[in-house]
Order: C-alpha cells, then sequence, then structure tokens
C-alpha cells in the first residue's frame, strides 16, 4: 500500500480568515518555529505538498500527503483539528500508485 494523496478546498468559516493569516504569517515568518511545525506534522503522518490561496477570504486548496496506514476518516480529523478555522471539503483522494 502506498501513502495516499488529497486535494483540500478551504473556506473560511465567517471572520475566521484576518485571524488565520496573522496566525500563519507569523508561524511562517519565524524559520524555527515553521521548521519545527512541519517536523511535528511529519511525525503525525502527514505532508502539505502545495499551498494555494486563490484570494485573502479563500478559497485555500492545497494538496496533502498522508503515511500508508491513515484512513480518510483520520485525515479528516487532523485538517477540522481544534484549530480549524475552514470549512473543509475532501476534493478528491488519489493512492501514490494512481497519481
Amino acid at each position: 500500500m502506498a501513502s495516499s494523496f488529497y486535494i483540500v478546498n478551504h473556506h473560511f468559516k465567517p471572520g475566521m480568515a484576518a485571524k488565520w493569516w496573522g496566525k500563519t504569517g507569523a508561524l511562517m515568518s519565524d524559520e524555527a518555529a515553521f521548521a519545527e511545525n512541519i517536523k511535528l506534522t511529519m511525525e503525525k503522518g502527514f505532508f502539505n505538498h502545495s499551498f494555494m490561496p486563490m484570494a485573502a477570504e479563500g478559497p485555500i486548496y492545497c494538496v496533502w500527503e498522508a503515511k500508508e496506514g491513515i484512513s480518510d476518516s483520520e485525515f479528516q480529523d487532523f485538517i477540522d483539528g481544534p484549530d480549524a478555522v475552514s470549512y473543509t471539503h475532501l476534493r478528491a483522494h488519489e493512492t501514490g500508485r494512481n497519481l
């Protein structure tokens, strides 16, 4: 079995875009903190290959990879975790063998 790839379509909850961009901008501008965030996310079994915001208010499209053995529902739980500020929709799911 191969890892799974997901295309995620994020739509911000009303009034949450500015808060999210502020938090994300601060994280991404701190090289050490951003590297640590990537490391922790990878330790959970996830990696974001592509981050594609269409506008400040969204939507944002991302291409995520989940390691072998992680179910679709586990991935959805990760994406919609306690800090989620967006509505997310999994638009496609393909295994590495099919990409």
